[in-house]
């Protein structure tokens, strides 16, 4: 019968899929066959391609995860950037550690300057961040957005 997977994945597909079968010409089998394995493609997906096409549908491309849908609350919204800020200044100090980590005598190369460039680049992102939602604000209720 097959391990719990195996029941698991085929009552998955037998949800979620329709199997069709197609009769073709051998040696277009082969080659579709060939193509794929080439591309390192499923003929399944190659073949719905082909239908959606010719159907004038879409399909999400395989392997394609799914956009995560933008929070819908301006709380949200502010406590996911105040992640991204923190995640942003842990980059920043270590480029920082980075540029203090580079020797006087290279200080007046490409790299040190790349570095010097990016901290300060990543400082005045920081800044203007942290002032779409301030840390601890409240929004202006009346207020009118720029």
């Amino acid at each position: 019968m097959g391990t719990a997977a195996t029941k698991a994945k085929r009552k998955w597909n037998s949800k979620h899929y329709t199997n069709v079968t197609v009769a073709m010409n051998p040696e277009l089998a082969a080659m579709l066959k060939e193509y794929c394995v080439g591309k390192k493609v499923s003929m399944a997906s190659v073949i719905t391609g082909l239908v959606a096409g010719h159907l004038g549908a879409e399909v999400s491309p395989p392997n394609e995860k799914p956009q995560k849908k933008a929070p819908d609350n301006r709380s949200r919204r502010r406590r996911d950037l105040w992640v991204h800020i923190a995640a942003i200044e842990g980059i920043c100090r270590g480029e920082e550690a980075y540029l203090g980590n580079i020797p006087g005598n290279l200080q007046s190369s490409v790299r040190y300057k790349n570095a010097e460039g990016s901290v300060e680049h990543l400082l005045a992102g920081l800044n203007e961040l942290k002032e779409a939602y301030p840390k601890g604000g409240k929004s202006n209720k009346g207020s009118v957005d720029k």
